[in-house]
């Protein structure tokens, strides 16, 4: 083969080739054919996936809540005619047919609460923090807006309200002394709303709670655990059960950052 014709046939082996819209040029040569294509699609496919993982990123900001800064504080109260109760997966249970609370916004992400839970009785005593008259239960702690699942789209947005009271004692008689810890998620039913009420709802299936996970700011699973001691035995899983609404003094929605 002369010189000139095998330039021919080189020139003749270039042909265009779409690939999704982008034209590549493959030489039929088997060492280097279809380089410049994979390449190509490469950093294609590296755009793709780099821009899923910073809408991701962006869309675990956590909830803000609009409109709280003129009244910060609330009220609140079960709803409906369920009794609230805290139960273990050993099922012993604390069950209280009263609870009425008030809170505190200190910024727009995180509140205090103070809840006092009456007629609370556990086996058939009668039981109380301690300190407290019989068959009250007082909690205290913080409450902290975050997301329950992730997404890019605001009208999916999905809030949950992480309850973290402070560890406490209640004693049922002599009989019986339970200590609880931990955390506990709650789902707000319309956090898009902008809405003077609010419910939220606390759920569990035998001391194993219905809503497991959520998300921090930087998007990372977390897990709530509401832990549960009787008469001075290893700590065991527990759920709380509540159905409660929140009053603000103003109208107020859960926005994404």
């Amino acid at each position: 083969m002369t010189a000139v014709s095998r330039s021919v046939r080189l020139s003749e082996s270039f042909r265009t080739s779409n690939y999704g819209g982008w034209k590549c040029f493959a030489r039929r040569k088997e060492v280097i054919e279809m380089r410049y294509c994979t390449g190509l699609i490469q950093v294609l496919l590296v755009m793709v996936v780099g821009g899923a993982a910073l809408a991701a990123t962006a869309s675990a900001a956590l909830p803000l809540l609009l409109g709280w800064e003129s009244k910060p504080n609330w009220s609140g109260s079960k709803s409906g005619a369920e009794s609230a109760f805290v139960e273990t997966l050993g099922k012993a249970k604390i069950t209280c047919t009263e609870a009425s609370g008030t809170g505190v916004q200190t910024s727009d992400t995180v509140g205090s609460f103070h809840i006092t839970f009456k007629s609370c009785e556990s086996s058939g005593f009668k039981c109380n923090t301690e300190g407290d008259a019989t068959g009250v239960i007082l909690s205290l702690g913080t409450a902290n807006y975050v997301d329950d699942h992730l997404s890019t789209n605001v009208n999916e947005l999905g809030v949950a309200i992480l309850l973290a009271p402070e560890e406490v004692t209640v004693k049922c008689t002599a009989v019986v002394t339970i200590r609880l810890k931990g955390t506990v998620l709650c789902l707000v039913l319309e956090p898009l709303a902008s809405m003077v009420t609010h419910i939220f709802h606390c759920t569990q299936t035998a001391g194993d709670p219905a809503d497991k996970e959520w998300f921090n700011d930087e998007g990372t699973k977390q897990t709530p655990s509401l832990v549960t001691s009787v008469n001075g035995s290893a700590f065991e899983g527990s759920a709380l059960l509540m159905l409660a609404t929140i009053v603000f003094a103003e109208p107020v929605a859960f926005m994404s950052e």
